[in-house]
């Protein structure tokens, strides 16, 4: 039914939680790369090839894909052309064909319909230089790491009815490396379950010996100069039988997890029923700027591949029953998207999944305002939205202690599972700490709020955050207070010099004094938490309004449409009423 990619995108995996990930520095260069790009999936397939080409991939090897796509569209003669300007040398014209080659893949990987004239490939003096420092960092990096390199590996004999293909870029000596020429702020936990499903189909494969002999696999991430990765001997037998039970849908288990073919129906058809559509290849990084006719399906292709995880749906998803949708229309600009629903009496609704919200324009204005609406929405929030991510890292990152674990009330060891660690989803203006405890983040002031959530009208809001951690997870609380006394955590501490603004500001108003570390660590467990009970709703209104405009952030994606944000030319007190 899929491909790994798709899987993890589409499906989602579980993730075994006694594994550890570590990162791994570059040795780092002083060259500053931003992170926008003319086309991603171009430039990161450019960086791929090259690398495989200067670690003696012949060109016609590392290129194979877009040979294969020029002869599917007739271009073959000119695609060998520009093959024999494909050097090592990394030259300007190199770079440039490169990327003029890798267009064709479009027409192999996906459908020749979509395939774009090359010749309109013309990267800029800045994206050719990205991609040779983005090679050279990676080359550098695998060197300095394994005595060999193969590549673009594939699994024979490991897959399952669930999981019929897929391949990682790198396999050295003693890892396996998959390449992310990204910056995107919220895959990283499904590249990791990317990984370790390439693992366990490994070791499933008819190529099992390449596989057991790797002591660790990981993620490289060129852009940031970072590399991360898990150590094999942390992966343990119970986690490789998970992965092949919620990844290839096996009855698997710690003895027969590397040989069993047996299915586990129930699971296939759980997933049958939720993908109550066909999948389709629709991939917007395929397309140019422009608005063009797509199909429901390709449509929900897409919302479970992102936007799902923005909304915070579970994945197994039944397509909606689109009644008053006769046709969509994507929209495309600037590397911003927008869906448009479009009914029997040509009214036109912007899509969120499966709910319509009206619009008063025509096609062609929300195509000339996209991408200034997009960015407009950005450079009010984005400083914001930052911030909370930020933060979310970091409450990811603390450790639980297992002796204080016996602090732990009842009810939390049954809602959760020790080693899975604070949430750390965003969504709005709400980081969630586990299913009733949650941090809002005041986007007027900066102010960060601890609470427990029964439901939207009963919550208790707790005096000092370290309380909430203390009191709702104490297995938590020693790493989280170490974090913070050595400053690791200053998002949660000092908003004046991270949330704030230079003028004091923080999008609107002024910001409220942060209480001090020692104010915010003393006493806490010497008596009763402090608590205020809060019955309001204004705290989620303010928040869905964020969320409805966080896909911009995530995803480049517009949701909803409000004219009123074009017509605001600096941040002031309009904003409080837009989200209010």
């Amino acid at each position: 039914m899929f491909s790994v990619t798709q899987f993890i995108r589409r499906v989602g995996m579980s993730l075994p939680q006694t594994y550890t990930v570590k990162v791994q520095r570059f040795v780092k260069d002083d060259i500053q790369l931003d992170t926008d790009s003319e086309s991603m999936w171009l430039f990161g397939l450019a960086t791929d090839y090259l690398v495989r080409l200067v670690f003696g991939d012949n060109p016609q090897k590392a290129f194979e894909i877009s040979l294969k796509g020029a002869k599917n569209v007739g271009e073959l003669n000119k695609a060998t052309e520009l093959l024999k300007s494909i050097n090592t040398s990394l030259d300007n014209k190199c770079i440039i064909n490169a990327c003029k080659l890798c267009a064709y893949d479009v027409a192999y990987r996906t459908s020749p319909a979509l395939y774009s004239n090359v010749d309109n490939i013309n990267p800029s003096e800045k994206t050719i230089s990205k991609i040779r420092v983005l090679v050279k960092r990676t080359v550098k990096f695998l060197k300095q790491n394994s005595k060999w390199v193969d590549y673009d590996i594939d699994f024979p004999r490991g897959y399952s009815e669930l999981i019929s293909k897929g391949d990682c870029d790198y396999i050295t000596d003693e890892a396996l490396w998959d390449l992310k020429v990204t910056n995107d702020k919220t895959a990283k936990k499904r590249y990791i379950s990317q990984i370790l499903l390439y693992y366990v189909l490994g070791m499933r494969s008819k190529y099992h010996d390449r596989f057991e002999n790797l002591k660790r696999i990981g993620l490289i991430y060129p852009i940031d100069q970072v590399a991360y990765y898990i150590e094999t001997k942390d992966i343990s037998d119970k986690d490789c039988a998970l992965i092949a039970h919620d990844g290839l849908g096996l009855k698997a288990d710690e003895k027969n997890w590397k040989q069993t073919d047996e299915m586990d129906e129930k699971m296939l058809n759980d997933i049958t029923k939720g993908m109550s559509f066909a999948f389709t290849d629709f991939d917007p990084d395929e397309y140019k700027d422009g608005i063009f006719d797509i199909s429901i399906d390709d449509f929900c292709t897409y919302y479970l591949d992102k936007a799902l995880k923005t909304n915070g749906v579970s994945p197994i998803w039944e397509k909606p029953k689109f009644n008053y949708t006769k046709k969509i229309k994507f929209l495309k600009k600037n590397n911003f998207l927008m869906f448009i629903s479009v009914d029997s009496k040509g009214q036109l609704s912007v899509l969120r999944g499966g709910k319509r919200r009206l619009l008063e324009h025509d096609l062609e204005f929300y195509y000339k305002n996209i991408d200034i609406y997009a960015n407009q929405i950005l450079k009010l929030f984005g400083r914001y939205w930052d911030a909370l991510y930020q933060i979310s890292e970091a409450l990811q990152n603390i450790q639980v202690n297992i002796d204080d674990s016996i602090y732990l009330p009842l009810e939390y060891n049954v809602r959760r599972k020790l080693s899975e660690g604070l949430s750390g989803e965003v969504h709005g203006s709400i980081i969630d700490l586990d299913f009733t405890n949650h941090l809002y983040i005041n986007p007027f002031d900066g102010s960060v709020h601890g609470y427990t959530a029964r439901d939207i009208k009963d919550r208790d809001v707790y005096k000092r955050l370290p309380e909430l951690i203390f009191y709702q997870f104490p297995g938590f609380y020693r790493d989280f207070r170490k974090k913070l006394i050595v400053g690791k955590m200053p998002l949660l501490i000092d908003n004046e010099k991270s949330l704030i603004s230079k003028d004091k500001q923080f999008l609107i108003g002024k910001a409220k004094k942060i209480p001090t570390l020692q104010n915010m660590i003393k006493e806490v467990g010497k008596k009763e938490p402090q608590t205020t009970h809060i019955s309001e709703t204004e705290t989620y209104r303010i928040s869905r309004k964020l969320l409805a405009l966080q896909s911009i952030y995530d995803y480049n994606l517009i949701t909803c449409w409000d004219d009123r944000f074009l017509e605001i030319k600096k941040p002031d007190s309009n904003i409080n009423g837009l989200l209010s």
